[in-house]
């Protein structure tokens, strides 16, 4: 999947999802925690153990590589 395909799905601009991959982003609402833990396919404890909620650890286009 794309980023922009992943945008998307979640229904914000792929330039939010660019600035959440590279760490640019650090407050986010719930209930676009929960969207993207379930597009990843990750429970919302697993997203958010990374560092504090270190962003650039979350890897998102890993995940993406799988679909």
């Amino acid at each position: 999947m794309s980023t922009p395909e992943f945008a998307k799905r979640l229904n914000i601009s792929t330039g939010l999802v660019n600035n959440i991959e590279n760490g640019r982003h650090d407050v986010f609402k719930l209930e676009l925690l929960l969207k993207i833990s379930k597009e990843l396919n990750v429970s919302l404890g697993e997203l958010l153990q990374s560092n504090y909620i270190d962003i650039r650890n979350l890897s998102i286009q890993e995940k993406l590589k799988k679909y």
